[in-house]
C-alpha cells in the first residue's frame, strides 16, 4: 500500500507541476501512449510464458497489498507458540490456528505440528511452500524489471517515429506541432514508466522476497522446534541469527 501511495504522490505533483506552468492537456497524446504503453505491454509479456501472464495479477495484488511483518514481532509470537506447545501439548495449538490466518506459512507449520507430523514431513512441505511463495514474488520482480527496461526504449523508438514524421513533413508547418509531441512526449511517458512505476515496485517485490524469506526461515524453525519439543530458550538463540533481539518486540508492548 505504502507503494502504491508513493506513486500517486509522486504522479499528482508531476501534475500540479503542469498545471503550474501551463496546461497538462499538452502532456496527452494519444499516438505516444499507444505506442509507450501497449508497445511495454505486448513486448514484455512476449518473454513470459502464458501460465506466468495468468499467474502475474494476483502475484502484484500479494506484493502490493499484503500486511508487512516485522521479523522482531514473527520471531517473537514463534517463541511464544513453542512455549505454549511445550507447556500444553501440540494439540494445544489448534485453538489459536483461526487467530493466524494473515500469516498462512505459520498458520500451515502450526497446523501440520498440530496433526502430529514429523519433523522431516514438515520440513518438506515447508520447503515447497517457501518455493512457492519465491516464485511469485520473483515473477513480479522480473516481470517490473523487464518493463521498467522496456518502456524507455519504446519511448526512444516513438521519439524517433514523430521525428521522422516531423522531417517528412516539414513543408507543411501544421504537421511540426503533432509530430514533435509524438517525439517528445513519448520519451517522457517511457521515463514516467519505468522510473515511478515499474522500477519501483520491482524493488519492492525483492525486498519482500528477502523478508518473506526470514519469515519463512523463522516460522520453520519454530515448528521444528514445537515437534521435538524442545526448550523455548534453544528456539530463541537459534533465532537470535535471523533476528537480534527475538523477544524484543513482546518486550517492548509489555512495557
Amino acid at each position: 500500500m505504502i507503494a502504491i501511495f508513493g506513486i500517486c504522490i509522486t504522479v499528482a505533483l508531476l501534475f500540479a507541476s503542469a498545471l503550474m506552468n501551463g496546461s497538462p492537456s499538452s502532456f496527452v497524446n494519444a499516438g505516444g501512449m499507444l505506442i509507450v504503453v501497449l508497445g511495454t505491454i505486448l513486448v514484455t509479456l512476449s518473454g513470459f510464458q502464458r501460465s506466468d501472464i495468468l499467474r502475474f495479477p494476483s502475484a502484484l495484488m500479494t506484493v502490493l497489498f499484503r500486511r508487512r511483518i516485522d521479523a522482531s514481532l514473527a520471531a517473537s509470537s514463534t517463541i511464544q507458540l513453542a512455549q505454549k506447545a511445550r507447556r500444553d501439548g501440540a494439540l494445544s495449538l489448534q485453538n489459536v490456528l483461526p487467530s493466524l490466518a494473515e500469516e498462512p506459512f505459520l498458520q500451515r507449520a502450526v497446523s501440520m505440528v498440530v496433526d502430529g507430523m514429523s519433523e522431516e514431513d514438515i520440513a518438506a512441505i515447508l520447503d515447497l511452500e517457501a518455493r512457492r511463495t519465491h516464485i511469485d514474488q520473483q515473477l513480479v520482480s522480473d516481470v517490473m524489471s523487464r518493463a521498467g527496461q522496456t518502456a524507455p526504449a519504446m519511448g526512444l523508438i516513438g521519439t524517433l517515429i514523430g521525428l521522422v514524421q516531423m522531417l517528412g513533413g516539414l513543408n507543411d508547418p501544421q504537421t511540426l506541432g503533432p509530430s514533435m509531441a509524438v517525439a517528445l512526449l513519448t520519451t517522457f511517458y517511457g521515463a514516467l514508466l519505468a522510473y515511478i512505476v515499474f522500477f519501483p515496485i520491482a524493488g519492492l517485490a525483492q525486498r519482500q522476497e528477502l523478508m518473506g524469506a526470514k519469515l519463512n526461515a523463522i516460522y520453520a524453525a519454530g515448528a521444528r522446534s514445537m515437534v521435538r519439543r524442545e526448550n523455548p530458550k534453544t528456539l530463541q538463540m537459534s533465532l537470535e541469527a535471523l533476528v537480534p533481539d527475538p523477544l524484543g518486540a513482546s518486550t517492548k508492548k509489555a512495557a
